[in-house]
């Protein structure tokens, strides 16, 4: 029965190419596949007129600029955290996503006319999710606010880059790396101080890049790292001696930024005053 079976099989596949050979025509009748684009919503882009399917906007179940009226409900909910109902914060990830999500999230692309105060709630509880991927996407909030604006929002962005996410790890450097680029930004003198920390006690993993990115933060608080030089001195000298899960190499590469780090700050000039936030 097997022998059989694979006999017409291998017949029907032999007319197949023939079919092809003889009428070049036929085979290239089918239309060429063209992958759909996804509209942007928040920008009020329209479906597709070919779409064979649908997209909504998660909770809301609107769709772009008609699920605005939604926002300040969203923004309270995912303010609110049920620790028996919903422990992992699964509701407040969902809601995160939906607002502040970099391409079709509501509020992704601007912050005009939301309530500061529902805002600043939803952003200080969202920065406390276990997850580091949904923290993640707070980082749209920080790049769409002032500098002025921001400032409400200090603490708790501090707190996030202390108290690294305990799920989801991978994605929580990014969040923490821009939440010390705001703390700098601000002179703020606990996030000198965060920065050397986390570039201390760092992940393994990817280090040799945030190496960099950490080290050129801490560069642009000018003299005030002065203070922390003999400290990144000993990590520097760390680095040397090799990690684990490390090659060598990448330790050495990793010692000589904090090295070249270590002389900018030396010679630096900037003698900006830092605040305190806490």
């Amino acid at each position: 029965m097997f022998i059989k079976r694979f006999q017409v099989l291998t017949v029907l596949a032999s007319l197949t190419v023939v079919a092809r050979l003889a009428f070049p025509a036929l085979a290239a009748a089918a239309p060429p596949k063209v992958k759909m684009p996804n509209p942007d919503f928040t920008q009020g882009e329209a479906i597709p007129p070919d779409a064979k399917h649908d997209w909504n906007l998660g909770a809301t179940g609107a769709r772009g600029k008609p699920a605005m009226v939604a926002v300040p409900e969203m923004l309270d909910l995912l303010s609110q955290v049920d620790p028996k109902q919903d422990s992992r914060g699964m509701q407040q990830r969902y809601f995160t996503g939906a607002l502040f999500g970099a391409r079709n999230g509501l509020l992704g692309h601007s912050l005009e006319n939301v309530d500061r105060n529902q805002l600043y709630a939803a952003v200080r509880a969202g920065l406390k999710n276990e997850d580091g991927a949904a923290r993640g996407v707070f980082s749209t909030v920080y790049k769409n606010l002032s500098a002025e604006e921001i400032k409400p929002l200090l603490p708790a962005i501090l707190q996030a880059v202390v108290e690294s996410a305990p799920s989801d790890e991978m994605f929580a450097d990014g969040i923490r790396l821009d939440g010390l680029r705001i703390l700098a930004a601000q002179y703020v003198a606990e996030g000198l101080t965060a920065g050397v920390n986390y570039l201390r006690n760092q992940n393994p993993w990817g280090s040799e890049k945030r190496t960099i990115e950490l080290t050129q933060i801490l560069v642009s608080y000018g003299a005030a790292a002065q203070v922390f030089i003999p400290e990144l001195t000993r990590i520097a000298d760390g680095f040397a001696t090799g990690e684990p899960n490390a090659s060598k190499q990448s330790s050495l590469n990793k010692a000589d930024t904090v090295r070249a780090a270590i002389r900018e700050i030396a010679a630096s000039n900037d003698r900006t005053e830092l605040i305190h936030i806490l």
